[in-house]
């Protein structure tokens, strides 16, 4: 607790908030997560970035991120800061700006910092222990101090220098700066349309920048620092654009976020809480993975792999009540509790008798094999005007009594029963006008197919009363007959008349 340490690669985490990473910095401390948060706030004043607190340690500059971790450091409040080198990787500005923090920070911990740059050490040091090889070599506490320059290498101040201007005519002007201490030299300058060609005689390296270059040429002298006004810092220090929350409130869910993070820490060494931890995260990590691959592997299956029913078809059982006379009642005298709540509600629905037997299917593939019969896969019976005649996508609607429209899903699962015709039938469009058998020789003619994704077949009410009776009489209404024999026709075989309501 009483070291903090402050490095040249910062060692932040760059996809984590500010507070966040000074908050690890504190992992080890026995202080309560509220006086963790307070310290972050306080640091945060204490290297000028107080509303900081929230920002991604990834979006901040080079020298934002060096205080960050100079305030990681300090949220320990240490007796002892070491830095090692902590400007290494930082422009002049905000060389001085960190120096002149850390000086300040002197005034309260002793800052023990590591550095090959003379000037700032005999600028912003107390004391200087010089080493090599590992051994010291001399420690100096007393030296004159001068003031330092705060300026950029690529700043040129006109004021610092001499001074002169010289008009060549044609619109050209030159203007030459100079030190006390420049050589003499021989400069050759032309200036054609498109470019300017500068020749020098002597060996001295040429910088040349235009108005969009990095280097600038600023009038007046240089700024200096000195040890009088170190609390000061310079006008230059970079700011954001926009102002950054402040509020770093204790939510639970941070809370937990943090705690969780530093279980990863925690694990990290070999003590036997530490190895118990391990297993509890791999045996963690084992289950999540066992659980996404469920979940992908459950979100991946479709109804129709599993359904053999319409979505909107349930299934009941129903036992012929006391008092009706066998054979004799209609669709109004069933009573069930599910078709009762239905009528209490006023709610349009079919009730569709069930097949009596599955159908068959059969073909003549090879003269070797014979016919090759199949049974019809599972399928489920829907009134035809239910039917979306939009998702019809081979033949037409129904016209005669025995004619139905077919999913293709339940062709789908014939052809895969048996793999003779699923090798011999190209696809499902070769059903068309093709028919499924029933016992007692009743037959239902396929003239649709549909993409509704659902094992269906859509017939009329009175094909599917057929289809449901086990008597074996032929059912059909007045309309379906009129459909395919004439008045007088039907008037010679029975003695009825037709009206009009009938």
């Amino acid at each position: 607790e009483s070291f903090g340490y402050i490095f040249q690669n910062y060692y932040l985490l760059q996809n984590h908030s500010v507070a966040y990473n000074i908050y690890l910095g504190m992992h080890s401390l026995k202080i309560s997560h509220k006086e963790k948060l307070a310290r972050i706030r306080e640091v945060l004043k204490e290297v000028d970035m107080p509303n900081y607190g929230k920002r991604i340690v990834g979006e901040l500059s080079g020298g934002q991120q060096q205080r960050v971790a100079i305030a990681r450091a300090l949220a320990r409040r240490p007796r002892v800061i070491f830095a090692d080198e902590p400007t290494g990787n930082l422009d002049e500005t905000n060389t001085m700006n960190i120096c002149t923090l850390l000086r300040r920070i002197s005034k309260t911990s002793l800052v023990v910092m590591v550095t090959h740059e003379e000037n700032i050490a005999y600028f912003f040091a107390d004391r200087i222990i010089r080493m090599k090889d590992g051994n010291i070599v001399s420690d100096e506490a007393d030296w004159q101090r001068n003031d330092m320059s705060v300026a950029g290498k690529n700043v040129v101040y006109a004021g610092d220098l001499a001074d002169s201007k010289t008009e060549l005519g044609n619109d050209i002007t030159i203007r030459v700066l100079s030190d006390e201490t420049s050589q003499p030299t021989d400069i050759t300058i032309v200036a054609l349309k498109d470019r300017i060609i500068i020749k020098t005689a002597d060996k001295r390296l040429i910088s040349c920048s235009n108005a969009s270059d990095d280097v600038k040429i600023i009038e007046g002298s240089k700024p200096v620092l000195s040890l009088e006004n170190i609390d000061r810092e310079c006008e230059d220090v970079a700011q954001p654009s926009e102002e950054a929350p402040s509020d770093l409130k204790a939510e639970k869910h941070k809370q937990f976020g943090m705690k969780f993070k530093e279980i990863l820490n925690l694990a990290r060494k070999k003590d036997p809480k530490r190895i118990a931890i391990r297993v509890f995260l791999v045996v963690l990590a084992v289950l999540m993975i066992i659980n996404v691959g469920d979940f992908a592997r459950i979100a991946q299956i479709k109804p129709s792999e599993f359904a053999y029913t319409d979505p909107n078809v349930i299934s009941v059982r129903f036992m012929r009540q006391d008092g009706l006379e066998p054979g004799l009642f209609t669709l109004q005298d069933i009573s069930i509790e599910a078709v009762d709540y239905l009528r209490s509600q006023g709610l349009d629905f079919d009730i569709i008798p069930a097949p009596s037997d599955q159908p068959n299917y059969k073909e003549e593939i090879f003269l070797q094999t014979g016919s090759c019969k199949v049974e019809v896969a599972a399928y489920c019976t829907v009134f035809l005007d239910r039917f979306d005649s939009s998702k019809l996508i081979y033949g037409r609607l129904p016209q005669a009594v025995n004619e139905v429209v077919v999913d293709k899903l339940v062709l789908e699962r014939t052809l895969s029963e048996k793999g003779i015709l699923q090798n011999s039938i190209p696809n499902v469009q070769y059903f068309l006008d093709k028919s499924f058998t029933y016992s007692r020789g009743r037959e239902i003619k396929i003239v649709g197919i549909s993409d509704v994704d659902s094992p269906n077949i859509y017939m009329s009410k009175s094909l599917a009363l057929n289809l449901g009776n086990r008597i074996g009489s032929p059912i059909a209404t007045i309309d379906e007959i009129r459909k395919v024999y004439t008045d007088e026709e039907v008037l010679e075989q029975l003695d009825v008349q037709f009206a009009d309501n009938q």
